[in-house]
């Protein structure tokens, strides 16, 4: 039923992203950091199409590891596909996601920041965790500076998962 539910996921993925497969557009990404210029210069070497095929299968991979998530931390009461459908129909609106992007890439690290919060909460020592969480928000910050945005959020997720503690709070930093 696993695997029914992942084609069926790959097939809205593609149905949705369809018409910017069939018809691909060229799309001015801005970039404003070191990491995020030398993804957009090694891009030249991949076909549009094949661009446009990539990012969707990466949004597939973000929208399994986002499943993944809800069913490992049991964030909802039964196991559904809902949460992976709903990012893949929300990712097709954004037009940064139709096409090989460094917000696509800096994506994984967002979830992969999330993912951290919530071993953080269900684990007893949490150092190596922090400095974990720390070192990946970096490293998005060196993809896509914007993301800057995610250490007031961070702080504020710790406050809440957890009992606050100065020392942990600038572990993060």
């Amino acid at each position: 039923q696993r695997t029914i539910l992942i084609v069926v996921l790959a097939m809205l993925a593609f149905i949705v992203k369809g018409l910017y497969i069939l018809e691909p557009s060229t799309m001015h990404v801005e970039t404003n950091n070191f990491l995020g210029d030398l993804f957009i210069r090694g891009l030249p070497n991949i076909s549009l199409k094949g661009q446009y095929i990539l990012a969707t299968l990466i949004i597939l991979a973000q929208a399994t590891f986002i499943n993944w998530m809800v069913r490992k931390f049991e964030l909802l009461e039964r196991y559904s596909w809902l949460p992976a459908f709903c990012f893949v129909l929300l990712t097709s609106a954004l037009p940064q996601t139709n096409q090989l992007s460094p917000q696509l890439i800096a994506n994984f690290l967002v979830l992969a920041a999330i993912w951290k919060l919530f071993v953080l909460y269900k684990s007893e020592t949490s150092n190596k965790h922090l400095f974990e969480l720390g070192a990946i928000c970096s490293f998005a910050f060196l993809i896509r500076f914007e993301l800057i945005y995610m250490l007031p959020v961070m702080l504020y997720m710790m406050g809440i998962l957890r009992v606050p503690n100065f020392r942990e709070m600038l572990l993060i930093l």
